[in-house]
């Protein structure tokens, strides 16, 4: 960890607009800035992470949890039930 943040001190102070920022990596660490840049870049990114999984992966794993309660056979009702149970209604297939 102590030559990625080496490398990105040296880095950054190459750049003349981003040198600014080479004392602040050094001091708190490219752990920090990491945190720091991913939380910009999922305020960024978020929403529309957010509309693909809604408009995608749910509708994806709502047919393959009824695929799977229709494998189960006769035993799929009471699997829907416990799970039901469990995890709430989010998880129903209707």
């Amino acid at each position: 960890m102590l030559a990625a943040t080496i490398l990105v001190v040296v880095l950054l102070a190459m750049h003349p607009e981003l040198r600014l920022l080479a004392p602040l990596v050094d001091l708190l660490g490219i752990d920090v800035l990491v945190l720091l840049v991913g939380a910009q870049a999922w305020d960024l990114a978020g929403p529309a992470a957010i509309l693909l999984r809604d408009r995608f992966a749910f509708p994806v794993l709502r047919r393959a949890y009824r695929l799977g309660i229709f494998m189960l056979g006769c035993m799929g009702t009471y699997v829907d039930a416990h799970l039901t149970m469990r995890f709430g209604y989010a998880m129903r297939a209707g």
